[in-house]
């Protein structure tokens, strides 16, 4: 149909490709049809069967669909619009801007947030031809060779997993390795998967890089990287030295344990967040790594089983408890509090934690609230429950940081911070939106 290939993606964002899924707003099927537009491109909908749940009919309804939107506002990017928020809400925000004299193209009109997200969401690749394109303009610029500017690029959101071929395309004059940015893609993971009420995470603690949703996307980054000739780094330990011997120990043995994963699977290289952890990453790797040898490009996984979706997208097993759920609490309102206050990366109980490990605090404690998920001990997760605990956990905090620190500080407007993003009923894409209003 001379269509954008993006568009193969829509069903990932609209449903991770699950043609069973239903939406509060009795939207249904991979393309997320409501009832009136489906009849209207005549998908039957009957006690017997229901065509939105038809991947084949969906589809070619969908196509028709956006092609019609397409002629209507002469542009994809307010196609992709119109399909997320209604033709009629985007002819209006035309019409708003018209009015005063504004122009009405795609980032111009007033829009909700998750609108606005929406088509980004679909163009990780076309973002990476983008920056080539800025990289090819500065050599020329300077008259620069054609690849004196090198990049790495993060792999930390859910629907750019699906990409890295495209990327490092893309990229290919100036790209060096891609890398697994694991706490921003497991923050992605809740985030993309929000309204599936069985890809609700565990205790952050136990999301780990053996989980088969983590461990899948660390393989699959390896052989897209070395079957195009890219290095493919591994993730970040967050984990930073403690004075107490016995803990010191335990702290090494377990990026010592996530070195060796990441070095076995056959990465590059890796990341620590404390230069007092690199000695340990750096034997590892030198171990793995074959002698002479500077990288393990030629670990293709050839042997490796196809990974797809089902993979990229798998449930995350473990328990979800109320210590786990207090330990959210602190952290992320102790990173509010500090990032309210300009400090974007902060050691809190023997981790680095930066936006990213605060978002999946927050945003694990949301997604339990939204599907009313049971703790271990049996309390279910209620909007109610989580003020309680944070009142609590407040005293905690104070107790740990002491009263000086305490009130010379900004917790109380971290608290409720906390609550604003963590009660919405609809889930905020990022804390730093609402926080940047504190700043």
């Amino acid at each position: 149909r001379n269509m954008p290939t993006e568009l193969a993606l829509l069903p990932f964002i609209e449903s991770a490709f699950n043609p069973q899924a239903v939406s509060s707003a009795k939207a249904m099927g991979m393309w997320q049809f409501m009832p009136a537009t489906g009849k209207q491109y005549e998908l039957k909908q009957n006690v017997f069967r229901d065509d939105r749940r038809d991947v084949l009919a969906s589809t070619r309804a969908a196509l028709d669909y956006l092609q019609r939107l397409y002629a209507m506002f002469g542009d994809w990017h307010l196609a992709l619009a119109a399909y997320n928020w209604g033709e009629g809400n985007i002819g209006r925000a035309i019409a708003k801007n018209q009015q005063v004299g504004q122009p009405s193209r795609y980032t111009d009109l007033g829009m909700p947030m998750e609108t606005r997200f929406y088509v980004p969401k679909l163009q990780s690749n076309l973002e990476g031809r983008w920056w080539s394109e800025v990289f090819a303009w500065t050599e020329d610029k300077f008259g620069l060779p054609r690849g004196t500017i090198k990049a790495t690029v993060l792999i930390e959101t859910l629907p750019a997993v699906f990409e890295m071929d495209e990327l490092l395309y893309q990229m290919k004059d100036h790209i060096v390795a891609l890398n697994c940015g694991r706490w921003d893609y497991i923050f992605s993971y809740i985030k993309t998967l929000k309204n599936h009420p069985d890809r609700v995470l565990p205790d952050r603690q136990v999301v780990t890089m053996d989980k088969p949703f983590l461990s899948a996307y660390s393989r699959l980054l390896i052989k897209t990287c070395h079957k195009r000739g890219a290095l493919a780094m591994g993730g970040m330990a967050a984990f930073i030295p403690a004075k107490d011997t016995a803990v010191n120990e335990q702290v090494f043995a377990k990026v010592k344990a996530d070195k060796e994963r990441e070095a076995n699977n056959g990465h590059d290289g890796t990341w620590v967040a404390h230069p007092g952890l690199a000695d340990t990453a750096m034997e590892v790797f030198n171990t793995t790594i074959a002698a002479g040898a500077k990288n393990q490009i030629g670990v293709l996984r050839e042997q490796d089983a196809p990974i797809t979706a089902a993979d990229l997208l798998a449930p995350c097993e473990g328990e979800r408890t109320e210590a786990g759920m207090r330990t959210n609490i602190r952290v992320a309102l102790q990173y509010l509090e500090a990032w309210i206050n300009g400090n974007g990366c902060v050691p809190i109980y023997g981790l680095m934690e930066d936006a990213a490990t605060a978002e999946i605090s927050r945003t694990s404690i949301w997604q339990w609230i939204r599907h009313g998920k049971s703790l271990a001990n049996g309390k279910v997760v209620t909007k109610e429950l989580f003020r309680q605990l944070l009142a609590e956990e407040q005293e905690v905090v104070k107790a740990e940081v002491g009263t000086e620190r305490w009130q010379a500080g900004r917790f109380a407007e971290a608290s409720e911070l906390m609550e604003q993003i963590t009660c919405a009923d609809t889930l905020i894409d990022f804390l730093t939106l609402p926080g940047y209003e504190r700043l």
